[in-house]
């Protein structure tokens, strides 16, 4: 009589991963990007597909048919584009130079939405240049504030030095 052989209850643990493959991975920088370059590129991408899908048609009908198809999430881009407001001076000009584009082509967009586009620019670019001049003014008020912390120092210990004072650090 034979027996069966028996399976092993609790499964085998993995191989630990070296530590010098954890701190490498866990080291890069993650980088962000923003959601108007990401609509764009996206808008992009589906232009270039449509005219892909309609030079390989055999078809004038069918030509038509394969640019019609991504109509629809490229009119929902544009209307996401027509109502955000860039945060920073890359997303303005990102959005600028795709209004820019559109509008030197002659393409007019669903409900003249490179107009929005355009005034979502300016007042995504005074916004940013506000952020740079606040940047800048905090900036010069601590290197101000560091340089006369580093003079009233050296010049409370030069007269501590004349006068033969001693301070305990």
């Amino acid at each position: 009589m034979t027996t069966k052989p028996r399976t092993r209850k609790a499964p085998v643990a993995k191989r630990a991963a070296p530590k010098a493959a954890t701190k490498q991975a866990s080291g890069e920088p993650k980088r962000k990007v923003s959601g108007i370059r990401n609509l764009v590129s996206r808008w992009r991408w589906l232009e270039a597909d449509q005219t892909h899908r309609a030079n390989i048609a055999q078809t004038e009908k069918e030509s038509e048919r394969l640019i019609a198809i991504h109509n629809d999430e490229q009119m929902n881009i544009e209307g996401a584009l027509a109502q955000v407001v860039p945060k920073c001076f890359l997303d303005a000009c990102c959005l600028l130079e795709f209004a820019t584009e559109r509008a030197e082509r002659g393409d007019c967009m669903a409900d003249h939405a490179e107009i929005d586009m355009l005034k979502n620019v300016v007042a995504g670019l005074r916004a940013a240049w506000r952020g740079e001049l606040d940047a800048a003014r905090n900036a010069g008020m601590d290197e101000m504030r560091r340089t006369i912390n580093f003079v009233t120092g050296n010049a409370s210990k030069m007269i501590d030095a004349e006068l033969g004072i001693r301070r305990s650090a």
